[in-house]
């Protein structure tokens, strides 16, 4: 199956379907039999890609050293200036140029423009915080990532508010046969290519372990099921963790702020209406 488009997987030992492209799809577009657990479901549906245009610009010579510049920029969003931030990106054979990234809401914006427009606009922004050298260029280039038909963005998926809280370890975990990995599942340097390389080892220990334990060392048999074993997390242990019992005690807080502030505000206008307002919401929050 390497090699190949997959739109169909199994995990009860039939095959697959594969189609003839020439990569996997996303997570979210296989079709799974029988159907994923709840957790991975949600993880698929609840984390959405980032949004990333990177380009490179090679130049004859790195004029930014010359003139005592890193080349690093940061720059704050606008309509005339499309990158975030740049950096030198001179190869190990001396190559100069420049590497930028184009992220967001900027990157909502330009997609939609024409290349030769970001380019121009990159290339302006540049000529302003480096100088007039910065027009010299010899090449431009850039990748959507957004228009890439297997990942659909970059660099990372991000959960949405409380999928990190009580399903982070789906993330994980095993599908009967079915093992995942990819930068996403990466315990360090996660969204990275050595998260990729990082999760990829995890995987081929965990089917080592389903299918060849023999193989592997006390230590990598240790680590599998340290892995594996990991639970998601209970309600118990998330309740502590947020505050729990202290909750409902800055609820109760948080209104009688309010009360007295909306309270003062009234007896101020109208004393009779303000005092006997604000002496029935303390009588409520005191219940």
């Amino acid at each position: 199956m390497l090699g190949n488009e997959v739109r169909r997987a199994r995990s009860d030992g039939t095959r697959g379907h594969v189609g003839r492209r020439g990569c996997f799809l996303t997570h979210a577009q296989i079709e799974y039999r029988p159907a994923l657990p709840l957790e991975r479901r949600s993880l698929a549906r609840c984390m959405p890609v980032g949004h990333m245009t990177k380009f490179i610009i090679t130049y004859p010579k790195a004029f930014w050293k010359q003139k005592g510049f890193s080349g690093e920029i940061v720059a704050s969003p606008s309509v005339h200036c499309p990158f975030g931030v740049t950096f030198d990106a001179t190869s190990p054979s001396g190559s100069p140029a420049l590497v930028g990234f184009i992220a967001g809401v900027q990157a909502c914006y330009w997609s939609s423009r024409e290349m030769e427009d970001r380019r121009d606009a990159v290339v302006s922004s540049l000529v302003k915080y480096l100088g007039p050298e910065a027009a010299s260029y010899i090449h431009y280039e850039e990748k959507d990532w957004s228009k890439e038909e297997y990942n659909g963005g970059c660099p990372v998926n991000v959960m949405v508010p409380g999928m990190l809280t009580f399903y982070q370890p789906g993330l994980c975990k095993p599908c009967d046969r079915i093992y995942w990995a990819g930068t996403e599942t990466a315990t360090r340097w996660c969204g990275y290519l050595s998260g990729a390389v990082q999760s990829g080892q995890r995987a081929a220990l965990e089917v080592l372990a389903d299918v060849s334990p023999a193989v592997l060392s006390q230590s990598e048999l240790q680590e599998v099921r340290a892995d594996l074993t990991m639970a998601p997390s209970e309600l118990s242990r998330v309740w502590d963790r947020t505050g729990g019992s202290t909750s409902s005690s800055r609820l109760l807080v948080g209104l009688t702020v309010m009360a007295v502030t909306v309270g003062g505000a009234m007896f101020w206008l109208k004393p009779g209406l303000g005092t006997n307002w604000l002496s029935r919401v303390l009588a409520v929050v005191q219940r």
